[in-house]
């Protein structure tokens, strides 16, 4: 389920979440990890996640706290969670929702097809969008086009939005100090303190509507099926 189309110009945000794009015991980070590409119905997809859901930084970092939160919660339950492979927020790079829907005009790409950026709520996250791009079938498992996308996706970040949990400040060696500085350098929201205050208006009253519009469907389908 999604609440309209993504507009080009707006902002969307790669959470990082330690071990995924880290390697090594030191914690390196590596940018051609940073997102993970998976194959879905002939499309490789990954998850970002829109301003318009998370109109500041604390916003931002909540939503990545949340994130490793539920993943060490996935992973105590599997009985594989250990204090060397914690998940751990680290921070957040920011990117354009355009610039994904043209990186098939980029050099080098042209085995993709269309790419998109779409809001689709996932595991009650209304800040959830799903990148996909199209390729070829005998594409989809080629490692050094997912490398090369990921590439040019790195290369369209600002950041880093570096942030520590609560839960984690026992950490002396917090993988967010091996972010590096994206390659569109630092992160700046232009928006004052009228337009962000209307943001967070906005994501509240759109939170609060959906959240409603979902208990009504709940109740309807209990209803009807009942």
């Amino acid at each position: 389920m999604g609440l309209g189309r993504i507009p080009n110009t707006s902002v969307l945000f790669r959470h990082v979440v330690y071990p995924a794009g880290f390697q090594g015991k030191a914690k390196m980070f590596v940018p051609d990890k940073f997102i993970r590409l998976e194959e879905k119905d002939g499309k490789l997809v990954t998850s970002l996640a829109w301003r318009r859901f998370l109109p500041t930084s604390a916003f931002v970092n909540a939503y990545g706290c949340r994130m490793a939160q539920e993943r060490n919660v996935r992973a105590a339950a599997k009985a594989t969670s250990r204090q060397s492979t914690r998940h751990t927020y680290a921070g957040a790079f920011a990117l354009n929702a355009g610039f994904v829907r043209r990186l098939g005009k980029n050099k080098g790409l042209d085995e993709i097809g269309k790419t998109d950026v779409v809001h689709l709520v996932e595991f009650g996250e209304i800040a959830h969008v799903e990148l996909s791009v199209s390729v070829s079938p005998e594409m989809v498992d080629d490692q050094g086009l997912r490398t090369l996308v990921v590439d040019r996706i790195w290369h369209s970040c600002s950041g880093p939005l570096r942030h520590v949990c609560s839960c984690d400040a026992d950490l002396s060696d917090h993988p967010n100090a091996q972010l590096e500085l994206a390659p569109k350098g630092d992160y700046f929201d232009g928006r004052g303190p009228v337009r962000l205050r209307c943001a967070e208006l906005l994501c509240s009253f759109l939170t609060i509507s959906w959240r409603k519009w979902t208990a009504f469907q709940s109740l309807f389908h209990r209803h009807t099926l009942g």
